[in-house]
């Protein structure tokens, strides 16, 4: 169980210098993943939530993931409202990185104390104009990617004020992080985008499982962008 604030003692959480992975993987390949990353937690982050909510269990998050990744399959695109909020979550594997505020009656929110994962929705763009892909630019021509997983390098402590190097001190999500930046070198690929018959290796992931059904993503036919499937 998350510590309880009042809205009174919620001291800022400052971290900067993110180190961000980017990938669409298949549903055996997340399950892969978090099994290599061992016990830890999931909570919501960025919305009001009832007193004690806020938990979601990773066998959850699995079966909303299945549903996007089907529908991706099928050639169609999952309602954001079903996997938005669960994929914009905080992973960690230490309850105490993270704690609840009261905000009202009954309601909470999730804050984070110490350097956790961060998850949110990957989209990208593609611009015709100069050739570029460009992640997390939001539009009517974005395209969904699976899950970008961010990290900060510096962490500021709220007591001492000291900027700690993260990922040489001993927060326990560092070796979280560390975990999946290996599982994903050895499980995923730079997406080999083919756009005006010309390939380009884009820096965020494809796991290998999607080969075999990638080019039914709907958004890619739309953009006129196709991925290497060779």
């Amino acid at each position: 169980m998350l510590e309880i604030r009042e809205i009174n003692q919620d001291p800022s959480y400052q971290a900067s210098k993110w180190q961000q992975v980017r990938m669409l993987v298949d549903v055996d390949e997340i399950k892969d993943l978090f099994e290599e990353l061992g016990d830890f937690f999931l909570f919501c982050l960025g919305g009001v939530l009832k007193q004690g909510e806020g938990s979601l269990d990773p066998q959850a998050f699995l079966t909303i993931y299945a549903d996007y990744i089907q529908h991706l399959k099928e050639g169609k695109v999952l309602d954001k409202q079903v996997y938005m909020s669960s994929f914009s979550s905080a992973m960690t594997a230490d309850l105490k990185a993270l704690y609840a505020v009261n905000v009202g009656e009954n309601k909470q929110i999730i804050r984070i104390r110490q350097p956790v994962i961060q998850m949110q929705e990957h989209i990208f763009n593609y611009s015709q104009d100069d050739q570029k892909f460009r992640s997390m630019v939001f539009g009517m021509d974005s395209i969904t990617w699976g899950i970008q997983f961010s990290y900060p390098q510096l962490f500021t402590d709220p007591q001492s004020n000291e900027v700690k190097n993260v990922l040489q001190s001993d927060f326990p999500n560092s070796h979280l992080f560390r975990t999946l930046q290996k599982w994903v070198r050895r499980n995923t690929v730079p997406t080999p985008f083919i756009v005006d018959g010309k390939k380009v290796n884009v820096p965020i992931r494809l796991g290998k499982a999607c080969l075999n059904w990638i080019q039914n993503h709907p958004q890619l036919t739309t953009q006129g962008v196709q991925v290497d499937v060779t």
